[in-house]
């Protein structure tokens, strides 16, 4: 059987892209996004649909963490996600540069916080008290 079918077939109609498969026509379709009353194509050839990868790199490690508050990851633009755990022995409190203990998310002892689509400002915390260790897992493109 034929591939394609002619829509109102008895007056010339447009012609849909199909394919025969034996029981039947699966209409083909491409894909696009668009705003009102326009369209972008998204990309395809032989090889199929071209697939941009994200979380390319990943990276982990430690910081150490005072009643001062300090970097734990400086600004990056393409930072995914993080996931922080709090290896010490009191609570510490994730935030901007002005975070302070009782402010911010506050991740307990042996706790994790998981930040998806992360910020790309720099990632900041604070110990409760004394000097605890903050590892941190970071996806990025």
């Amino acid at each position: 059987m034929a591939d394609d079918v002619t829509l109102n077939a008895m007056s010339g109609g447009s012609v849909v892209a199909t394919d025969d498969s034996g029981t039947g026509h699966v209409q083909l379709v491409k894909l696009a996004y668009s705003a009102d009353g326009s369209r972008t194509h998204i990309g395809a050839d032989s090889a199929g649909l071209q697939v941009v990868e994200r979380g390319a790199t990943i990276d982990s490690g430690s910081a150490s963490v005072t009643t001062t508050p300090a970097a734990v990851l400086s600004a990056d633009s393409t930072r995914r996600s993080v996931v922080l755990t709090n290896l010490g022995s009191d609570s510490v409190w994730i935030g901007d540069s002005g975070v302070v203990a009782n402010t911010g998310i506050k991740i307990a002892p042996e706790g994790s916080l998981t930040i998806d689509h992360a910020p790309t400002p720099a990632i900041y915390a604070v110990a409760s008290s004394g000097t605890q260790t903050v590892a941190y897992f970071v996806e990025a493109d």
